[in-house]
């Protein structure tokens, strides 16, 4: 099961415990997934379109506890491009119209449709079983909701994300507006405002553990960097000691630098902190430093 349908499948089990939040929550499902059609014989067919048997049940559910209506629920085959099933619920008649124009599911919504933290967040979580999206923590940190073409929609998902202290981008295409989170914390601030416990633990978990292989990782590749480095610099070393081994000896060299080169060529895999343990008196990794730094510029006389 994907992020996306757990999400959906976990929201469309909480029942809106307020009438006004559950018309927020039909509000921001008719915007994303909802279509009005005039049929024939001049009535409407008010139809939701989803993937998932979960939202077509939770809706079918909200028009029958909050309008007293009876509708249909379709099943569709797609056979186009592997397309997956589609459900719709369908609503027929005046009714239709009545809901839509009660709602503003197609102009503007009434004043104060989520002018509250509760209906904010039946509204997203509407939005989000109607046209959102949610990426697994493996793959990346992505969340989006489609919210349609109508500017409406795009002020009232603005004002619920304010009600919650969320912060998503909006950005708008051809096909119309979108509300998306990129960054990991802020999907599951999404997650808890709009009342997805069970799939905000396991999103977690998974990004956690993400996360810990990440730094894992950067912290192996860091050390192999640094012991790459070292292994360089030894080799440097080692051959400018021979250089001048072989020119003029290392008995030519101060008996400081003679001692650390002594220990280089004898020690070909220790760092200068660990050579400086080594010489007598002790010296720290910055005089070692210095020192080799000496040898370094003599031996390139003779390299």
């Amino acid at each position: 099961m994907s992020f996306s349908e757990a999400i959906k499948a976990e929201l469309s089990r909480h029942y809106p415990e307020r009438s006004c939040c559950a018309c927020a929550e039909l509000l921001g499902l008719l915007r994303t997934a909802g279509h009005l059609y005039i049929v024939g014989n001049g009535g409407w067919n008010l139809e939701v379109s989803t993937e998932y048997p979960s939202v077509a049940r939770h809706v079918f559910s909200i028009l029958k506890g909050e309008f007293f209506v009876h509708s249909e629920v379709l099943f569709r085959k797609e056979k186009r491009l592997r397309r997956a099933n589609v459900y719709l619920v369908r609503v027929k008649g005046k009714k239709a119209l009545e809901i839509v124009e009660k709602l503003g599911a197609l102009t503007t919504a009434p004043p104060g449709t989520v002018s509250c933290r509760c209906c904010a967040m039946s509204f997203l979580r509407g939005s989000f079983l109607g046209g959102g999206s949610l990426s697994s923590p493996e793959k990346g940190y992505h969340l989006e909701i489609r919210l349609g073409t109508n500017e409406d929609t795009l002020r009232l998902a603005k004002q619920a994300s304010a009600l919650l202290e969320l912060k998503p981008a909006f950005l708008q295409k051809k096909d119309g507006f979108i509300l998306y989170i990129k960054e990991s914390e802020q999907i599951s601030d999404f997650l808890k405002a709009v009342g997805a416990s069970s799939t905000l633990f396991h999103y977690e978990e998974v990004r956690v553990v993400k996360d810990l292989k990440g730094m894992v990782n950067r912290l192996v590749n860091c050390e192999t960097a640094n012991l790459n480095k070292a292994v360089e610099a030894s080799l440097r070393q080692i051959e400018a000691i021979q250089a001048i081994e072989a020119a003029v000896g290392l008995h030519s060299l101060p008996p400081k630098l003679r001692e650390l080169a002594k220990l280089r060529l004898s020690h070909p895999d220790l760092t200068l902190k660990e050579l400086g343990e080594k010489m007598n008196p002790k010296l720290g990794k910055s005089g070692v430093n210095h020192r080799m730094r000496q040898i370094l510029s003599i031996a390139r006389a003779y390299q």
